[in-house]
């Protein structure tokens, strides 16, 4: 198991858009689009050199040694929320905030920033649209931060291509 990153660090939450709704509504279908966003996320912070420090439910909370990985797998996985298929629920939409800060240990295993700071950036996850990414203020400059990310798009597919078949007399 991969060493937990120590001293300054950013921390990424995430939590489910209108997941007690999404739960009434679809109750044989959330357990299988559930688990998938769950490894959707986990692939994206993986794959931005990130660790899950803890499962919140509908959510995670991860590590990253840069504040730049850590914006690179929020929106690697807005982008897979994105494109994935969900079948009759139609769409999984996941808010994500990231907090840079000093981390602690708590209890061995757990990392934790100040309660205050961590508080602040969960309640503005929560409460944020789901293509924002909320940046607080003081991040160490590694990578230009604004108060909140807006995830770009992605790029549109290539045109199709046309053949005309062509006859000959």
């Amino acid at each position: 198991m991969t060493e937990l990153p120590t001293g300054t660090v950013t921390f990424l939450f995430t939590d489910l858009e209108s997941s007690t709704r999404l739960w009434e509504e679809h109750p044989d279908a959330m357990p299988d689009a559930l688990a998938r966003h769950d490894g959707l996320l986990a692939q994206a912070v993986e794959a931005h050199g990130g660790r899950i420090v803890k499962g919140r439910g509908d959510g995670l909370h991860a590590v990253f040694s840069t504040s730049s990985d850590a914006v690179a797998a929020a929106v690697a996985a807005q982008r897979a929320l994105e494109a994935e298929q969900w079948g009759s629920i139609a769409a999984l939409r996941a808010r994500i905030g990231l907090h840079t800060g000093v981390a602690e240990r708590r209890g061995g295993a757990n990392l934790d920033s100040s309660p205050a700071s961590v508080s602040t950036i969960d309640v503005t996850t929560r409460q944020s649209d789901p293509t924002d990414i909320p940046v607080p203020a003081g991040n160490p400059a590694d990578i230009a931060f604004t108060p909140s990310c807006r995830v770009p798009p992605p790029p549109p597919p290539p045109p199709p291509v046309v053949v005309v078949p062509t006859f000959t007399g």
